[in-house]
């Protein structure tokens, strides 16, 4: 749990760290109007979350790769599969 908790740790200070300093230089970049702020800030999560999966990939976090097998398993079941339901479905022998 301790290896997991570290692991976890790591990639959110790395998360944070890139969010930020995006964040930061777009901001200086597109300037402090409401349009920069919603461009900086945007982009500055998507690049935090970009940094986060890439990072827990190279921890190798087992979590993630749950995560990611639940997501695709999602997006196939929308493709028509036939097993289509309401949001959040998850059929049981898709697992």
């Amino acid at each position: 749990i301790l290896n997991t908790l570290a692991k976890v740790c790591t990639a959110s200070c790395i998360l944070g760290i890139s969010a930020y300093l995006s964040w930061r230089g777009i901001g200086y970049l597109v300037g402090e109007s409401f349009a920069g702020q919603i461009t900086s800030v945007g982009l500055g999560i998507m690049v935090g979350i970009i940094t986060y999966v890439i990072s827990a990939n190279i921890l190798n976090l087992k979590e993630l790769s749950t995560f990611s097998k639940l997501l695709m398993s999602q997006l196939k079941n929308k493709k028509g599969s036939g097993k289509e339901g309401p949001p959040g479905y998850i059929p049981l022998d898709s697992r």
